[in-house]
């Protein structure tokens, strides 16, 4: 915990349940959590890894790519559709 930090603690987790913000807001989060980890006097100095980015960035197709499966599979109706549903997931 820090005083530098924007986005509380209980916000980290609290961001992931607004539908919207949820596809920025928890990696805002957790960039600042690294930010003030490796740099607590100046935490908005430290560089945030390439690794975060791509992380995050396979998160949020991840979400995408199960949220179309799964409204694919509600409509299913052959089985080229379900093989289609299967190799999404």
């Amino acid at each position: 915990l820090s005083d530098a930090m924007m986005i509380s603690p209980g916000w980290s987790v609290g961001w992931y349940f607004i539908p919207i913000a949820s596809l920025f807001k928890p990696f805002q989060a957790m960039r600042e959590t690294w930010q003030v980890s490796v740099c607590p006097s100046d935490p908005y100095s430290a560089p945030v890894p390439a690794v975060m980015r791509i992380w995050w960035g396979l998160w949020v197709a991840s979400n995408i790519l199960s949220n179309v499966s799964s409204r694919i599979s509600f409509n299913t109706m052959s089985f080229r559709e379900a093989w289609v549903v299967a190799w999404l997931e």
